[in-house]
């Protein structure tokens, strides 16, 4: 479940759900699990379950994706490799009166907060990553610049 990342402790007014179909991924009763793969069904579950915890929900979208792919590089055939990913669906739900990311995961009955502590380093590091790459790359362009006399130091102090 992908949220609009705030404080986890914050009420959120809204929260995107990213999920495939998978039973062993969905703390759901069997009657529940039926729905999977169906996102109409699969939606009224999720509403129920979160209207019953005290969400108002003003809107809610799903989209099913079950033709994603990715291409991988094969060095050996020096081809691309197509790779499907896992049929999923999407549900963007807007709130009225939301919840926090804590209870909201709880309601709709997924292990986020276990995955989200695996993976807060990772996410923190990832993160740090891409800025410090965004600056080497700024760094360069104005190393470049100022070498071919196109940047002076009044254009990196005006920007």
């Amino acid at each position: 479940m992908g949220c609009t990342f705030q404080n986890k402790k914050t009420t959120l007014r809204s929260v995107l759900i990213a999920q495939d179909f998978l039973p062993e991924h969905w703390n759901w009763a069997n009657t529940d699990l039926a729905t999977l793969g169906d996102i109409e069904k699969m939606g009224n579950v999720i509403k129920t379950r979160l209207e019953n915890g005290g969400c108002k929900i003003s809107e809610m979208y799903a989209v099913k994706h079950d033709k994603d792919e990715s291409k991988l590089w094969n060095e050996y055939t020096m081809t691309y490799d197509v790779k499907f990913t896992t049929n999923h669906a999407y549900f963007l739900i807007k709130f009225s009166e939301g919840k926090t990311l804590e209870e909201i995961a709880h309601l709709v009955g997924k292990k986020y907060i276990e995955y989200y502590r695996e993976r807060y380093e990772a996410w923190t590091r990832g993160r740090a990553e891409r800025k410090m790459n965004d600056t080497k790359n700024t760094l360069n362009f104005l190393k470049v610049g100022i070498a071919k006399g196109e940047i002076n130091l009044e254009d990196i102090i005006l920007t």
